[in-house]
């Protein structure tokens, strides 16, 4: 009973905040509202803020962008876009904010990770 007790008191901030993480999830191209995640969280955007990164470790903008370059890496690994058209499929403004956004989260560049990994 202990045990289980202490399992869903470490599972309570990622039940409170999931219907905000599968949005991100759900809708990573798109531009985030914290005010909405809060929103759906039932929290004040400052709650909201707290509760997120300390639960996930970063930011809800953070986890966005890893959603983003996650995505990037799929599409890099399984078609022929070009980086530009892949940074605008994933919600990036343009190639160079993917590119450093991709070098800082995977430690490549997006071309080097397309070249290792391609099929």
């Amino acid at each position: 009973v202990q045990n289980l007790q202490r399992t869903h008191e470490y599972l309570r901030p990622f039940i409170e905040l999931e219907a905000a993480a599968n949005h991100i999830r759900e809708h990573y191209a798109e531009k985030l509202y914290i005010k909405n995640l809060a929103r759906m969280s039932h929290l004040s955007v400052r709650q909201f803020q707290r509760r997120f990164t300390q639960t996930y470790q970063v930011s809800a903008r953070k986890f966005q962008v890893q959603t983003r370059i996650v995505e990037a890496c799929r599409l890099l690994r399984e078609n022929s876009l070009s980086i530009s058209e892949i940074a605008l499929e994933v919600g990036f403004y343009d190639h160079s904010t993917l590119a450093r956004h991709f070098l800082d989260f995977m430690g490549e560049s997006a071309s080097l990770y397309r070249k290792r990994t391609s099929r």
